[in-house]
């Protein structure tokens, strides 16, 4: 009899059930904003780190801070910051990798860092230079102290290593997951998938590696099964809303493989390990992160598609669809002041490259979830 169902329910756990299980247990939590962050050095510290993607809500008292048309996870992140449902965090760490986390940090700073403090992580946007790499290992430092000064005690070295392993252990397990369950549609939804992956966001992870493994091995004991729907790949910031879920699996569309940001760009790229600086290896991590649109590479217009040197490297055509059974790649599009931040980077012809290979690219507005719909209605007749 198959467990694939009962090790699936371990994942469908709120975030405020882990937080009221973290607080329980006397762990205090830090927020973590997207995207590539040094979530190892929160774990090292014995904190928790918990992700700042937004969620579904109203933005009432945050529109005192951002105009309408700003990124609505950040919106999501300052409302939540002002009604009092971050209260819960014991520090809070945004990035600087776009205009709107810079703007999100300062006004978090400024309303609520007298009651959570506040971890500015600046990131070197030249980030494969050495000097990059220096920089960004500085600020990590600074960052160390803060979580120090936060915990009431110090980590060392050691203990950043030891969550480098744990944290490159749970990747390696997640590239695994996605592509077993890429052979099962049937079981692995769009939701459910969505779930297994996002929920690494929240969850201490050691406890989720063991869920994990747990589940890989029950997967593998399916019977695969010919699938009369359409596969997928998915593209953007995230694409992990139950709506829009709902209207993938409505149309038979499974998700084989990702480039979203929430998601698989996630757990791509390792730390180096067992080094002598792991606090570098982390700010090394961030110059060996490729085809990410959000990360700044001044070399990627020199990326040869036709099988040069950068070619796969960063992800050409071919590269970023390797599932023959493919037939179209949607890329799912938050409103953002730099719209095409969601979009992989696909040398040598973007969107045009994935549709010479007779595979459909399709730019869908998640928040404009009935004309998405309207558009995938559409795609089932091709």
């Amino acid at each position: 009899m198959s467990n694939v169902a009962n090790v699936l329910g371990k994942f469908d756990v709120s975030i405020a059930e882990l937080v009221k299980k973290y607080q329980a247990e006397g762990k205090k939590m830090i927020g973590v904003s997207p995207i590539h962050m040094p979530v190892e050095m929160v774990y090292a510290s014995g904190m928790i780190p918990m992700g700042l993607w937004g969620g579904s809500g109203e933005v009432s008292a945050a529109k005192e801070y951002f105009p309408a048309f700003y990124c609505s996870i950040v919106q999501r992140v300052m409302e939540m910051s002002l009604t009092g449902q971050l209260d819960c965090l014991s520090g809070i760490m945004v990035s600087i990798q776009c205009d709107s986390l810079k703007a999100l940090g300062q006004n978090i700073r400024r309303a609520v860092g007298d009651k959570i403090p506040y971890i500015h992580v600046a990131m070197a946007q030249n980030r494969k230079l050495e000097c990059g790499v220096d920089f960004n290992e500085t600020q990590y430092r600074k960052v160390k102290n803060q979580l120090e000064e936060i915990k009431g005690d110090f980590f060392s070295d050691e203990d950043i290593e030891k969550a480098i392993k744990l944290y490159n252990k749970s990747k390696k397990l997640m590239q695994e997951f996605v592509a077993v369950a890429a052979d099962y549609p049937q079981i692995i939804t769009p939701s459910k998938r969505s779930q297994v992956l996002t929920i690494a966001n929240y969850m201490d992870r050691a406890e989720y590696v063991e869920l994990l493994e747990e589940l890989i091995a029950e997967l593998k004991k399916e019977e695969v099964k010919p699938w009369d729907g359409k596969k997928i790949v998915t593209t953007g910031i995230m694409t992990s809303l139950p709506s829009l879920n709902e209207i993938l699996e409505e149309n038979k569309l499974a998700i084989v493989e990702d480039e979203v940001a929430e998601e698989s760009r996630q757990f791509r790229t390792l730390v180096d390990e067992d080094t002598d600086n792991p606090i570098r290896a982390l700010a090394k991590y961030l110059g060996d992160i490729e085809g990410c649109s959000v990360m700044y590479d001044a070399d990627i217009f020199k990326a040869d598609a036709s099988g040069g040197q950068n070619s796969g490297q960063r992800g050409d055509a071919a590269c970023f669809v390797h599932h023959v059974a493919v037939k179209g790649v949607y890329f799912f599009q938050w409103t953002c002041r730099s719209i095409g931040n969601g979009i992989p980077v696909i040398p040598g012809g973007g969107k045009e490259a994935v549709n010479s290979l007779g595979i459909l690219f399709f730019q869908l507005p998640v928040e404009r979830l009935q004309l998405s719909l309207v558009m995938l209605q559409r795609f089932q007749n091709v």
